[in-house]
């Protein structure tokens, strides 16, 4: 299932407990054996004791989605679970991740430029930020994967607050190293 599917089909389960919680809710006490013999089963029950109606709520829907299929080169929208997964808005990284490699999984390697940049944000581990990124658990073959790629990309911008290492003068209040 594509990512939107699932997200579909959670809004539809949410709807539809709520439907059903507030009609239970606004339903008239009854024996329990009415209940039973009506065929009320499954996630959304009511039971009766004497008069009084006991609402048992539906089970929470996962909080967490499964585990979804690789981003695609080129294509931009596959990349949104991922830094979501990191707290990245991809709104704001979109147009950065299509200036800076296409919405590709590149690696960009120029000593001449003293660039040797990783992943669809482009981050830069040339001489000493090799040491740097090794510092904080991000190893070279970890950042050449586009979950190492964006989680790299997630700590520079978490630790900086701001886009300003992908933006000139590529500056950051707080560097990682």
């Amino acid at each position: 299932m594509t990512d939107r599917t699932v997200s579909i089909l959670c809004v539809l389960w949410a709807i539809l407990a709520i439907i059903l919680v507030v009609d239970i809710a606004h339903a008239e006490p009854r024996p329990i054996h009415e209940g039973i013999h009506e065929g009320i089963h499954g996630p959304f029950a009511q039971a009766v004791r004497g008069t009084q109606t006991q609402i048992i709520a539906p089970p929470t829907p996962p909080t967490t989605m499964p585990p979804s299929s690789p981003p695609i080169d080129g294509d931009c929208a596959s990349w949104k679970p991922l830094l979501a997964k990191y707290g990245m808005p991809y709104e704001l990284f979109q147009p950065v991740m299509y200036r800076e490699s296409r919405c590709t999984n590149a690696r960009n390697y120029n000593p001449r430029t003293r660039d040797d940049s990783y992943g669809p944000l482009q981050v830069n581990r040339y001489g000493s930020l090799d040491a740097g990124w090794n510092s904080v658990g991000i190893s070279r073959s970890y950042m050449a994967t586009p979950e190492g790629a964006v989680h790299a990309a997630s700590m520079l911008y978490h630790s900086c607050g701001s886009l300003g290492p992908w933006t000139r003068p590529y500056s950051c209040k707080k560097w990682l190293f």
